[in-house]
């Protein structure tokens, strides 16, 4: 009589299973074994696997012709506790003698109780083909109008973490490198669900560490996740404006003069403060088209689309005439005042000339190639559209410093505070005057840093 109880009963399989049996048992039973945390168990489910495949194995190639009485396969005795076994990669052995040689590693293992070696798969091989499987099936969701769904990336997920292939904890990580690879890779349509999906399935919202444990893409995404928890960050109103602006940059329906001039600026901030994030969740492709667009317009126009939105007046309240004549009498005090200090201070310095812009020392770090337009040229460019009235009781003269990113042919890419200057309001004249500068000449450096001070 048969005697393979212990590795059947393991799988929750009888005598009559073969090696389809085996698999699916295995993969059904391997789910529920946390690899990381119950090594032990996982050992003991892979030597009842190999157990009862070789059984399988045996079995169906020593199957009785008809009216024969089948051998008794050789007793396996799993009575004895188990050794720890040591997982590591051997030699293949030759196309005639695999079965062989798999099956006299098998029986002196089990005879002498002793760590034994498993043959891995190819984790690298495994794990392109089931990402490979992965982009088919994305770019099948993207045909049928799925991919935006979260949820369905999800279960797209799921569905190639539970393949067999990816049983493998090498070959489950180096999938999961390869989708971090294609986020990074750079935005294509449903992206911005997958970097949803993707972080829930792969726990990157929750432990960094997983993000810093991918090398380049990871530390990327993980600077992505920062910005995105910033813009989650944002008022109601403001975080609604800017998803709508990122959902339309998707669409490669080009806008109009109109569009463009109401919202040009959120671009240009959207950008500006999430640099890494933007580009996986939405086209830079487009952003890029929008601004040639942009540029298209008169200067005029463009200097208005990013000022300053005015405070709208308060509203007007409704007093007893007890309290009308006060704000009479209080009205009369205050323009007493006034006009006594108008009378005793001096007349303010009229506006200053367009504040000198110059180049920091800073931007070495960043390892610059030699200009081949001076700064003086590119300063002259931008002062003459900054637009900043200097107080006249300002006593320092603080730097205000921008990290000017730009595209190829000169567009602007990017555009970061890198030090403030303590005065809002002459910062946001200078990142103005900037945007309104754009392009700059082909040979201008693709990173600098600019400095400006009000005075």
């Amino acid at each position: 009589m048969q005697d393979i109880s212990f590795p059947l009963q393991r799988l929750g399989l009888d005598g009559n299973a073969d090696e389809r049996d085996v698999r699916r048992a295995y993969a059904r039973e391997l789910k529920q074994i946390d690899q990381e945390n119950d090594p032990t168990g996982f050992q003991v489910l892979r030597e009842a696997y190999e157990a009862a495949l070789s059984w399988a194995r045996r079995s169906g190639a020593q199957a009785p012709a008809p009216g024969r009485a089948a051998a008794t396969p050789p007793k396996l005795d799993f009575s004895m506790p188990r050794v720890p076994v040591q997982l590591a990669r051997v030699a293949e052995p030759a196309a005639g003698q695999a079965d062989t040689a798999r099956e006299n590693r098998l029986s002196s293992a089990t005879a002498n109780h002793t760590a034994h070696t498993v043959v891995d798969n190819n984790p690298q091989a495994d794990a392109a083909a089931v990402f490979g499987d992965f982009e088919k099936h994305a770019d099948s969701l993207v045909q049928l109008g799925d991919a935006h769904s979260e949820l369905v990336w999800q279960k797209e997920l799921q569905r190639c973490l539970d393949d067999q292939r990816l049983f493998n904890i090498t070959a489950r990580e180096l999938f999961e490198h390869q989708v971090a690879a294609l986020l990074v890779d750079g935005w294509k349509p449903g992206h911005e669900a997958l970097l949803v999906a993707a972080g829930k399935i792969f726990d990157w919202m929750d432990d960094p560490r997983r993000l810093m444990s991918l090398g380049y893409a990871g530390a990327i995404l993980n600077r992505a996740v920062e910005e995105r928890i910033v813009f989650d960050g944002q008022s109601e109103t403001v975080r609604e404006k800017q998803r709508n602006v990122i959902a339309r940059l998707r669409d490669a329906d080009l806008p109009d003069h109109r569009e463009l001039l109401k919202t040009m600026s959120t671009v240009e901030r959207l950008t500006e403060r999430f640099p890494t994030w933007i580009p996986i969740v939405t086209s830079t492709d487009n952003i890029q088209r929008w601004r040639e667009l942009f540029n298209q317009i008169p200067e005029e126009q463009r200097s208005r689309a990013f000022q300053l939105p005015k405070e709208p007046a308060p509203a007007k309240k409704s007093f007893s005439f007890t309290w009308r004549v006060w704000g009479v009498l209080f009205a009369v005090m205050t323009m007493a005042r006034i006009i006594a200090t108008v009378m005793e201070t001096p007349k303010p310095a009229p506006l200053s000339e367009s504040p000198r812009l110059y180049f920091s020392q800073t931007a070495q770090q960043y390892s610059l190639p030699p200009l081949q337009v001076t700064p003086t040229n590119i300063g002259d460019r931008i002062k003459s559209k900054i637009r900043f009235s200097v107080p006249p009781d300002l006593k320092d003269n603080p730097a205000v410093e921008y990290e000017i990113r730009l595209y190829q042919d000169g567009t602007l890419l990017g555009l970061h505070k890198v030090k403030p200057s303590g005065l809002p309001g002459f910062d946001e004249a200078v990142a103005n005057a900037i945007r309104l500068s754009a392009p700059f000449p082909p040979d201008t450096p693709r990173t600098f840093v600019l400095a400006s001070r009000p005075r």
